[in-house]
């Protein structure tokens, strides 16, 4: 069976939810035991199922929940979709795993709804304060001709999938094709929305897990750094030469990483 194979009879067995919150479309995808519950977030892609071998191996022990991205820029709109999920869920408390993108909207969640977080890992990120594009040069990407930009970017993300099994490359070239320039903008537009942080609230100070990478491309060491003194209680587990995806490389090591994390926090 191959790569694709696998990810479209996941997809059969776990049928996506969708709702309406605002203007923005919510698709997710659920699953797993009545284990402790855990939110999935994943990349700048925003696509959920692009983990499913990372769900599949937490299914036995753990309840995931793992939505796509709609296209807001809003950070309230994405902090009250993940809010609405967990309620359309009845799930009152989460462990939330934010990877590369997700793990800047993992640290705001947690800084606007701690009430509804468990516990929070971060993965493959760095520090939410420090992301996003300066206004100046998003007004100048505006300007500048869409395919050149759109070009640009996907040659920044696909590059960070240096590594991975050759059969995930047509499925993410396949996705970074349908992102298109409205998008990636989007995407940026938010990732500095999360760094202006107006109106959230003290940083999570609760159970934390950062998971890095020592060679990673997109989050440099002193990045990786920054992130730790932010959270200086925090367990951590580095990996060694899996780059930016380590979640790929070693899905059911990656989801055991998760998986005992948010069973301790539960015993």
């Amino acid at each position: 069976m191959t790569l694709a194979d696998e990810r479209a009879e996941f997809r059969a067995a776990h049928p996506e939810k969708t709702f309406t919150q605002g203007s923005s479309l919510w698709r997710y995808l659920t699953g797993g035991s009545a284990g402790p519950p855990i939110v999935m977030l994943t990349g700048a892609l925003g696509i959920a199922d692009f983990g499913f071998q990372v769900y599949q191996a937490l299914e036995p022990t753990c309840r995931f929940v793992a939505p796509d991205y709609p296209d807001t820029d809003q950070p309230d709109a994405i902090v009250g979709g993940l809010v609405a999920i967990l309620d359309r869920e009845r799930i009152d408390r989460a462990v939330v795993h934010g990877g590369s993108f997700g793990g800047l909207i993992a640290q705001r969640f947690a800084e606007r709804a701690p009430a509804r977080v468990a516990g929070l890992v971060l993965s493959h990120t760095g520090p939410v304060a420090a992301a996003g594009a300066p206004g100046w040069l998003l007004g100048l990407l505006g300007l500048l001709p869409e395919r050149w930009v759109v070009d640009r970017l996907t040659s920044r993300l696909r590059g960070l999938t240096r590594g991975v099994d050759p059969a995930w490359l047509p499925l993410l070239d396949e996705a970074l094709a349908g992102m298109g320039w409205q998008r990636m903008m989007t995407r940026l537009r938010l990732a500095a929305g999360l760094a202006r942080a107006s109106g959230f609230g003290p940083r999570w100070a609760g159970p934390t897990l950062i998971i890095d990478s020592d060679d990673d491309p997109a989050v440099r060491p002193a990045a990786r750094a920054a992130l730790r003194a932010e959270y200086p209680g925090a367990a951590h587990h580095r990996y060694s030469g899996t780059g930016h995806v380590a979640a790929m490389l070693d899905p059911k090591g990656y989801a055991e990483l998760i998986g005992t994390f948010a069973a301790g926090l539960a015993a």
